[in-house]
This record gives C-alpha cells, sequence and structure tokens, in this order.
C-alpha cells in the first residue's frame, strides 16, 4: 500500500474527535460538554458519593460539618443527607391531618423511677406443705370410691373403701385378743372370789394377774396394728357385728382439707403399699419454683435482708395482671449444669386462679433509682445499631446512636446518648428510618 493510502486512512480514523479541539480541556470529557457545578444530586447514580459507610462511625460534630461533592454540608444537601444520617421532613408532616394527630411528633426524653429488676423464668407447683399422698397402707382391691377427681374434701372425709387380706387377719387378730382379755379377765375375777373363800392360794391369783396383764398387752398390740393399717377406732365399737371389717374391707379418709388434684382410684384395681391413688392439695396458697443466675444471686440475697422479698408473677393466661408473692426461699447451693440458684416464692390463690403446672414469669423488684426514658417505639434498631431521631435544624432530623437498657412498660431506657429534657422524635420514627437508610440499601 503506498504512503497516500495511509495517510488517508489515518485522517478518516481521527476525524471523529476533532470537534472537541478548541475547547478548554475541563468542559470536555470523551467528545461532550461537563455540565456546570450542581446544588445538588440530581443524578440517579450515586456512585463516588461514599454514602454506603454507617453513619455512625462518624461523631456527631463531624457528621455536621461534612460536605459533600457539591461543596455543601451533606445535612443541607436534600440527596446527600442520608450519608449523615439526616432526613428533611416537610412542615406538612408535623402538622395535624384533619383533626388527626400529626404523622411526625417531637418529644423530649423524660426522667422515671424503676425498679432494679432480676427477671427470670418459672412454673406454678403445689404448696408440698399443703398437700398429702393418699396411699393404703396394705395390699388389696379398690371396693368402692366415694369422691371424683376436683371435688372439695374436708379432715376425714371418706375417699374410697378397700379390700385387704391383711385387715381381715389384723381383724381376726384383734377378736381373738379380745376373746382372751375377757376369758383371763373371768379367771382372775374367780381366782379373786376363791382367795377369799380360802379355796385357792395368792399364788393362783397372781399367775392370773399375770395372763391378764399378758392380755391387755395383747389386746393393745391388736389395736394398734388396725389402726397402723387405716381402721378408724369408730369402727372397732361392735366389731363383731361389723360385716364389713370381718371380709376385711375398710375405709381410707382424707387427712387434710383440700381439693382432690389427682386420682387412680378405680374399682377393682389392685394396689400395692406405697402407691398414691389420690393427690390431694390446698390450693388457697401455691407455690412458685424460679431459678437465677448464680450472678444474680447476691442481689436477690441482700434483697432479702432487707426484708423485702417481694415478687411479682406474671402468666400468659392472665396477661393484664400481676401476682404479688414473697421469696421464703433462696438455694444455698449452685446447680452446677446451669449455674443457677432455685429459689421459692409463695402466692395467695383464693380465687384458684393460678394452677400447679403454669408457666410465669418472676421479676424480683430490688431497688429504686431514676433513669432517662423515651417512649418504646422511638427507639429504632438497623440491625447493628439502636438510634433515634434529634433535630438537626429546622425540618431536619438526625439518627443519634443511644445505648439502651431493659424495657420498662412502655419506656426504654437511655443509658447513653440523651439526657433528660433533649428533644426527639416520638412519633414518625419508622418513615424516618426508611429514608435514612436508603444509601445502605442501594435505594440513594
Amino acid at each position: 500500500m503506498t504512503k497516500l493510502k495511509w495517510l488517508m486512512i489515518l485522517a478518516v480514523l481521527v476525524t471523529p474527535l476533532s470537534h472537541c479541539f478548541g475547547q478548554e480541556e475541563d468542559n470536555c470529557i470523551n467528545g461532550t460538554e461537563k455540565t456546570a457545578t450542581q446544588d445538588s444530586c440530581g443524578s440517579t447514580s450515586h456512585e463516588g458519593h461514599d454514602h454506603g459507610s454507617s453513619v455512625f462511625e462518624m461523631t456527631l460534630e463531624q457528621r455536621k460539618v461534612k460536605k459533600c461533592e457539591h461543596n455543601m454540608a451533606a445535612i443541607d444537601c436534600r440527596d446527600c443527607s442520608n450519608a449523615v444520617g439526616v432526613v428533611h421532613v416537610s412542615k406538612d408532616l408535623m402538622k395535624k391531618q384533619n383533626n388527626a394527630e400529626a404523622l411526625v411528633i417531637v418529644g423530649q426524653a423524660m426522667t422515671m423511677t424503676v425498679d432494679d429488676t432480676v427477671d427470670t423464668f418459672g412454673h406454678v407447683a403445689l404448696d408440698e406443705e399443703r398437700a398429702a399422698h393418699v396411699s393404703p397402707r396394705v395390699s388389696g382391691t379398690i371396693k368402692e370410691v366415694h369422691l371424683e377427681l376436683g371435688e372439695s374434701v374436708k379432715v376425714g372425709d371418706p375417699l374410697f373403701d378397700i379390700c385387704s387380706i391383711d385387715v381381715g387377719r389384723a381383724v381376726a387378730d384383734y377378736l381373738k385378743a379380745k376373746a382372751l382379755l375377757r376369758l383371763a379377765k373371768r379367771e382372775l375375777d374367780r381366782a379373786k372370789q376363791m382367795l377369799k373363800q380360802r379355796v385357792t392360794s395368792a399364788k393362783e391369783v397372781f399367775r392370773r394377774e399375770n395372763e391378764y396383764e399378758q392380755a391387755v398387752i395383747e389386746i393393745d398390740a391388736a389395736q394398734r396394728q388396725l389402726f397402723i393399717l387405716g381402721v378408724a377406732k369408730a369402727e372397732l365399737n361392735n366389731i363383731e357385728k361389723n360385716q364389713r371389717l370381718l371380709q376385711g374391707i375398710t375405709t381410707v379418709r382424707s387427712p387434710i382439707e383440700g381439693t382432690i388434684v389427682e386420682k387412680h382410684a378405680v374399682i377393682g384395681e389392685v394396689f400395692e403399699p406405697g402407691e398414691t391413688v389420690m393427690l390431694i392439695a390446698d390450693l388457697a396458697l401455691v407455690w412458685v419454683w424460679a431459678q437465677v443466675y448464680d450472678r444474680d444471686a447476691g442481689a436477690v440475697l441482700e434483697h432479702g435482708r432487707e426484708g423485702g422479698k417481694e415478687a411479682l408473677v406474671r402468666i400468659d393466661a392472665f396477661k393484664n395482671r400481676k401476682f404479688s408473692g414473697v421469696v421464703d426461699y433462696v438455694s444455698p447451693i449452685v446447680d452446677k449444669d446451669v449455674r443457677t440458684v432455685k429459689l421459692r416464692v409463695i402466692l395467695d390463690n383464693e380465687d384458684r386462679y393460678l394452677l400447679p403446672g403454669m408457666f410465669c414469669r418472676v421479676s424480683l423488684p430490688l431497688h429504686k433509682h431514676q433513669i432517662t426514658a423515651v417512649p418504646r417505639h422511638s427507639v429504632i434498631n438497623d440491625g447493628e445499631t439502636d438510634f433515634v431521631f434529634v433535630p438537626a435544624g429546622e425540618g431536619k432530623f438526625m439518627a443519634q446512636k443511644v445505648h439502651i437498657g431493659a424495657v420498662h412498660g412502655d419506656h426504654i431506657p437511655i443509658n447513653h446518648g440523651l439526657k433528660a429534657g433533649d428533644k426527639l422524635v416520638t412519633k414518625g420514627t419508622f418513615m424516618l428510618k426508611s429514608e435514612v437508610l436508603k444509601e445502605r440499601m442501594g435505594a440513594g
């Protein structure tokens, strides 16, 4: 190819760029004229604005003076303010709407008096000092059941009848001892009469006295055996005519006043000594067993020494009610497996609302003190940080990091970041949050 042809091809390739020649280099990029500097970010892409980093990595002062790419304070730039955690709010949103509250409301952090508490979980249980496991003392079968599950009983009320060979044998031994006692008494009286008539000797009377005393001992032993087996003393009257006892049938009676909370008595059921046939409990008082971590045990014990030991119990079935009780026992040992200390709360249960087995939440109030608090919905969490919105000038609100404590009702304690009297947004925080997080979600 000739040298002339090469020069012509080169001229054709260079020609499209020639319209930039003669313009200032700073105003021409890739063949297009650069626009003048804008007052705000009007482009749809914010690449290079450095909006993606967490606003809380900067101090408040740094965020207030940080400039955006438009050489103005970022908090004043409506397109860049999110990068420093600032939201611009229209005045209309802060005005009442048709007699309703404004969508954004500013309030103040307040001072509250609260209790230091230890919160834990527990369960309702029977008061074991007011409960009785009813167990027959002999083996046998259930003959008849007089009361059913859930019924109230008094001391001595008949619960069920049992038929037992052991009872029958003990009754026979008692009748035999009773007969021997009568015989020994007659022989003693006869010997004494004969002694008066000088028909027998004093030695014979002494022997008959020994036999009588032995018969008394034996009938006492037989009687005690019947009592041990559950036969009531009243049933021994006219025992010879008591067909039930003669057949080995006796009645098991309630040892306490209360309610039948468990029943395993079925007619014809065979049982052995020690088997619980019924459980009777006085439900006017119940226990709550709870556990606190060993790190909280010291505070609980100190609270007890001060004479309070109050406990508040909440149960899911009664969401709007608190049951007040007293801590009367704290275990002297720590469970080495779960590192907890067991404690017991006594609760009044006259209304019978508290049912053994119920799961509950237990709060142990310790000491009263004052805190700075804000409404619960004022505090926002972005997954990493808790923050609130505070005024940053007319129509502007800045996200401010706070450290919070445990919730107290409808308020949240602020341990760091606000003090009582400081202004903050108390309504509309979720709307502001969605705006300030746009940059981190890629919507800026």
